[in-house]
């Protein structure tokens, strides 16, 4: 007969007894450039249909076998089931029996099915049997009597305070398990149709935005995130087919990585700082002035400033270089120079006015 139930089950484990459909989400990327005004995107939105299903597993069990009666009940641990609030009274249930778990113990306490303590091991068998049913009766259709009598039989015993170590013993044996398990596959797309306007952007002509776009199925689901040198804001419009993107540059310290400074020997008793820039950061940034802050240091021991010769000296880049002579006499023969700069833009539209990262220019012996 047993075997007859469990294969029951199994067959009703290929079977979804619960369904509903979950609406995704869609995501696409745009690249926005300094000519940039429209895009078109067309978004697929997937939706997945969640199935709960009832699984059959093989575990390992211990079942239990006594020499006598053992217990009442009355000295398990039944984590204050019986006198906890309503609200608290599902985890303990599934605190104090092990295989019924937090969905079980939910319906359970909501039916009131568990409504007395069981006196005796056989009349909590009986019990849980009865709630099982009572459950398939109300749509509930899990197997609960193998996994809470039979699976976790001998640690329900012992925990519940229905056995004895010193009379009960078990014998290990495998045992099905069966559970309710959420599936989830897919189902098919929405399609959804954005139009995007973009305004106000300020790049120069090597730089761009990029701004993801994400939509539900709603019309006002729509959000963005974005990365690179201007931040935006999302507008909709059109009942949710329009999105206006409005651009603010994020003005940061001019950068100095692509900045090359060099200190050579020139004619006796001198040296020549050369500072280059790549063009485009004129060129681009027309109405701007990039200044130099810029110290002449004799190296010490671990190649740190030991000491400044003059300056801090300040200059504005012309033509995209800056080229200086310093005179070398009355300096310590021997000892290494380099030049340490630091640079910021002057009324840009693309730059805030605080310096840059600190260059350093390679050494030359005097």
């Amino acid at each position: 007969m047993k075997n007859i139930l469990l294969l029951a089950v199994a067959l009703m484990s290929m079977q979804a007894f619960g369904q509903r459909f979950e609406i995704g989400k869609a995501t696409k990327s745009i690249q926005i450039r300094p000519s940039s005004t429209n895009f078109e995107l067309a978004l697929s939105i997937p939706v997945y249909k969640i199935e709960d299903r009832i699984v059959v597993e093989t575990v390992s069990c211990r079942i239990p076998h006594c020499s006598s009666e053992q217990g009442d009940g009355s000295s398990g641990n039944w984590h204050n089931f019986f006198t906890v609030k309503a609200a608290e009274k599902p985890a303990a249930l599934a605190a104090a029996i092990k295989g019924f778990g937090k969905a079980t113990s939910e319906k359970v306490v909501e039916y009131d099915l568990f409504n007395f303590k069981p006196n005796s091991w056989v009349e909590f068998k009986a019990l849980i049997r009865k709630i099982e049913r009572q459950l398939a009766a109300r749509g509930f259709k899990q197997t609960i009597y193998s996994n809470v009598v039979e699976v976790y039989g001998y640690e329900n015993m012992m925990n519940l305070g229905y056995g004895n170590e010193n009379t009960c013993g078990y014998v290990e044996s495998t045992c099905s398990e069966v559970s309710v398990k959420e599936f989830k596959t897919f189902s098919h797309n929405i399609e959804r149709d954005i139009s995007v306007s973009v305004k106000n952007q300020t790049l120069q002509a090597f730089e761009s935005d990029k701004v993801e776009i994400t939509a539900g199925s709603e019309r006002e689901d729509v959000s963005i995130t974005t990365s690179g040198y201007n931040k935006y804001s999302a507008t909709l419009f059109e009942r949710g087919t329009v999105l206006e993107l409005d651009a603010t540059r994020i003005k940061k310290a001019f950068a100095s990585n692509e900045v090359t400074i060099s200190l050579a020997k020139g004619s006796a008793d001198t040296m020549v700082m050369d500072l280059r820039i790549p063009a485009k950061f004129i060129t681009e940034d027309i109405g701007s002035d990039i200044e130099v802050t810029f110290d002449i240091c004799r190296a010490d021991w671990f190649g740190g400033c030991f000491t400044v010769v003059g300056g801090p000296f300040k200059g504005t880049i012309k033509d995209n270089k800056m080229v200086k002579t310093f005179t070398t006499s009355g300096l310590r023969k021997g000892s290494l120079f380099f030049v340490r700069a630091r640079l910021n833009k002057i009324n840009s539209l693309f730059y805030s006015e605080a310096k840059s990262e600190m260059i350093q220019s390679n050494s030359v012996k005097n």
